[in-house]
């Protein structure tokens, strides 16, 4: 299997999982509070109904429907005490006079997750490939430029007006034993 084949296979073990891992999380939960005179603006799309009893019980409803004539709500769930001590579960009825408030909830998928996700996937393929393949992304692994200016002989990088300086220093000549200026 040729390198950039397991490049890419590498790379897509450890972004798919984060990715599809990433976009089941997120959620924002949307709490919706009624009193029980306005019960008509319940959400009758939402998977649970909680009615807040004014003993400081609860009805935790999941199908359940509002009887107008008789002022009762009916459903399917598990009631209550005050200290969150199951006393009831399955068929259950309660008067809306004892209701003190109803809350609806819904998860709600966040727009801003799926981009964060995105770019999430993204930095992670790219820190992958740059982790197998270094020379990809930062070019081949070149020495020092003074250590190849020492192994070259030839003069050490830098800008020409240093250069320039440096050889018109003034140096001492052994067979005239005088000082002379270097030429340029």
């Amino acid at each position: 299997m040729p390198a950039y084949e397991r490049q890419r296979r590498l790379i897509a073990a450890f972004t798919l999982p984060l990715l599809v891992a990433s976009l089941g999380c997120g959620g924002r939960l949307a709490r919706t509070l009624v009193e029980p005179r306005d019960h008509a603006r319940l959400d009758a799309q939402a998977p649970y109904l909680k009615a807040h009893m004014r003993d400081g019980g609860v009805y935790v409803l999941s199908s359940w429907k509002v009887d107008e004539a008789s002022r009762r709500v009916q459903g399917e769930g598990d009631a209550f005490d005050a200290l969150r001590q199951r006393t009831a579960h399955g068929a259950l009825e309660l008067g809306l006079d004892d209701v003190a408030i109803f809350e609806t909830n819904r998860v709600q998928k966040s727009p801003g997750i799926t981009a964060l996700a995105v770019i999430t996937g993204v930095s992670a393929a790219v820190t992958m490939a740059c982790a197998i393949n270094p020379k990809a992304c930062f070019g081949p692994v070149r020495p020092s430029t003074s250590a190849t200016a020492l192994r070259s002989g030839s003069r050490p990088r830098g800008s020409r007006a240093a250069w320039r300086r440096r050889s018109r220093r003034a140096t001492w000549t052994p067979s005239t034993g005088s000082v002379l200026a270097a030429a340029t």
